[in-house]
């Protein structure tokens, strides 16, 4: 049990050192906003660190797409312009493992927090 927390907490290190400082802060922020107590709170964290690594996105782009997830997830009726496709679909966020359901309080008290708090602009996008 102690040898998964250790390689859980190593891999966790690793990963803050690979993001850039700006990401470090948004992902601080993310924390600091983000509700915890959900279910798929880590899953989310994990999922948010990987895109923008790997991505090299910041967390406003970050949050946008994994709405869109949700939202296409949930059966909603998405309907993109085709810059937010291009979008949308050149960062791959479909076709990554995806968190259990956040559900929508759930983003849109992270959206309100990240706006009011840190001054993010959050775009919405495809929900008519």
């Amino acid at each position: 049990m102690i040898a998964v927390f250790v390689r859980g907490l190593a891999g966790l290190v690793l990963v803050g050192c690979a993001l850039s400082a700006p990401q470090q802060a948004q992902l601080a922020d993310f924390e600091g906003c983000a509700d915890r107590r959900h279910l798929a709170y880590e899953a989310m964290r994990t999922r948010v660190t990987t895109l923008m690594l790997q991505q090299g996105l910041g967390l406003a782009e970050t949050v946008t797409g994994l709405e869109v997830v949700e939202d296409v997830q949930s059966g909603r009726d998405v309907r993109l312009s085709r810059a937010d496709a291009d979008f949308f679909n050149r960062n791959r966020f479909l076709d990554r493992d995806v968190p259990g359901p956040m559900g929508r309080p759930w983003f849109t008290s992270l959206r309100a927090c990240l706006e009011e708090r840190h001054g993010y602009k959050i775009r919405k996008i495809g929900i008519p």
